[in-house]
């Protein structure tokens, strides 16, 4: 059986249309939330999940630190290495490639931090105070 060209170039479009459907944005971060989803277990499941419409979650949210706020979820520490990589997935699927590279620049910072607590939080190498406004040498034109 042979297809005229109209009809062939109608599937093929049909194909491509339905291929790009699937590729939407919403598609691969639905996508990415539900491969995060089916890496965690029912109690951690229950710890993520909450109604569009839950205004008591609202209210608690909180981007202040833990220690200031208690945070509902999960943290990247209590997840298999498994759940983590699914969990950056869906953060990069609903973020430009440059955001999601600040997103890894601001995780590398939290670590350098968290490992140079204990040795002068907010210093520079060695442990000497950053340079700036009196604590580094006098600037050219200044009082010093």
């Amino acid at each position: 059986m042979r297809i005229n060209y109209p009809v062939r170039a109608g599937i093929l479009f049909s194909l491509s249309l339905a291929s790009s459907v699937a590729q939407t944005p919403t598609s691969r971060i639905v996508g990415a939330a539900n491969a995060f989803l089916s890496t965690l277990e029912d109690k951690q499941r229950q710890n993520v999940l909450f109604a569009f419409d839950d205004e008591q979650q609202r209210k608690r949210w909180s981007n202040l630190p833990v220690a200031m706020v208690p945070r509902s979820g999960l943290s990247m520490g209590e997840m298999t290495s498994a759940q983590r990589t699914a969990a950056m997935a869906l953060v990069a699927s609903a973020l430009s490639p440059r955001g999601f590279e600040k997103v890894q620049q601001i995780v590398d910072a939290d670590e350098v931090l968290k490992t140079n607590d204990g040795n002068g939080r907010g210093r520079g190498p060695a442990g000497n105070a950053p340079a700036g406004p009196g604590n580094g040498p006098p600037q050219a034109g200044g009082n010093g």
